[in-house]
Order: C-alpha cells, then structure tokens, then sequence
C-alpha cells in the first residue's frame, strides 16, 4: 500500500469563495495530501454536477493508475480523531475487505456491521465529504449510467456492495446557511445533528457487541 502523500480533490464552484477559504484551512499544514482544489461542473441540478465532476476527477485516476484517491467536499472538516496514521490504518484495513469505498465519516447509514475495532461495513450511506476511492471500483463508476436526478452517494450506494466508514469519524460536515448539492442541508443544525444521530447509533453497536461477547464468554 502506497504511503506516499494521498491525492486530495476538492471541487469548488468559483463564487463560493467562503467554502473555498474554509476548504484550504482545512488542509494546511498537512504534508501528508497532495491537496488540490478543481472547478466543479456547474449544473441546475447541484448534485447531478457533483457527480459529472466526480467521474471527471476518477477518470483522471484510472490515467493515473493510482490506488486510490480521495474526493473531498469542500464543506469537509476535521474532527478532533483525525490521525494521519489512523487513516493510513483504516485504508489498509479496508483495502484487504476489498473496499470499493471508505468514507472519513457519514450523515446517514441503512445497515452497519462492525468488521474491526475502527470499520463498519454499510449497505447504504449518505455523506462524501471525506471519500477515499480504491482503484477496483474507478472501472464501474466509470462504466455506470446516470441520470439527472441521482445522488451520488445513494447511487454508489446502489452499484457497489463493499463500502465502508471509519469510526471514530474523522470528518463532518462544515454548515454554511446553504447548500450547493442538497437543498435540505439548508435546515439550520440540520446536518450537524445527522451526524451526531450516525455517530452515536455507531458507538451503540459498538456496546451492543461487547456487551453480548461479554456475555458469551460468562455463559462459556
């Protein structure tokens, strides 16, 4: 597994100057990324132009034959759990599951299953501020065929069955008073309150699994 630095890509439409600012104070000061902001595909539709930027961005990659990549939100913020090493960790991790996808942390999840102490495999996820993308999965995204209407995230979701989330979450979701993507963000604490709700039901299964090891061991 590469430990060189990690391609970052934050999309950013030019007019949104305050996400951008934010977007770069975020990386600075962090060696580790080969951090890059790129011009988001304008579109009526933001999420259907988030999307044409991102296969934009994959097919960049495949060129590249790189790993993987990370695609990068530019409402993405650290939380207080990143590690640099911590990351490097779950991506090994997740790359021998045979990851598609490993995301920094998720506003909605349907179906986690914990697989180690620092992953949880998930059916469906909402949430791709902080995206690593493995190089098994460039192909299909590539291949795929979308239409206006889809979320990318949701659609992934739908064409991929090894996704994955690190937790503790090492990134959320930054409010703004709007969204470029979602127009339901737009609900003031809205976002962040999704992924408090995502945070917590995951430290739940947490105890929910040692408390029935726990119990089985007691009954052996």
């Amino acid at each position: 597994m590469n430990t060189k630095q990690i391609s970052v890509y934050a999309p950013n439409l030019s007019e949104r100057k305050d996400r951008l600012k934010s977007i770069q104070r975020q990386f600075s000061g962090k060696p580790e990324f080969d951090f890059a902001v790129v011009p988001a595909i304008r579109h009526e539709t933001g999420a259907f132009g988030q999307w044409q930027t991102f296969v934009k961005l994959v097919k960049q990659e495949l060129k590249k034959n790189s790993e993987y990549f990370i695609f990068c939100e530019d409402d993405h913020v650290f939380t207080k759990d990143y590690r640099f090493e911590y990351l490097l960790e779950c991506i090994q991790q997740a790359d021998r599951f045979g990851a598609d996808i490993l995301c920094g942390g998720i506003a909605y999840v349907i179906d986690a299953i914990r697989c180690t102490d620092h992953l949880f495999w998930m059916k469906t996820f909402n949430g791709m501020q902080f995206t690593v993308i493995f190089n098994r999965f460039y192909e299909k995204i590539i291949q795929s065929d979308t239409e206006e209407g889809f979320v990318s995230d949701y659609y992934l979701s739908e064409i991929s069955d090894h996704k994955f989330v690190m937790h503790p979450f090492i990134s959320i979701q930054k409010e703004f008073g709007y969204s470029d993507i979602t127009a339901q963000n737009n609900q003031k604490g809205y976002v962040r309150r999704c992924f408090k709700t995502i945070d917590e039901k995951l430290h739940l299964l947490k105890k929910v699994e040692q408390f029935y090891k726990k119990a089985t061991y007691e009954i052996r």
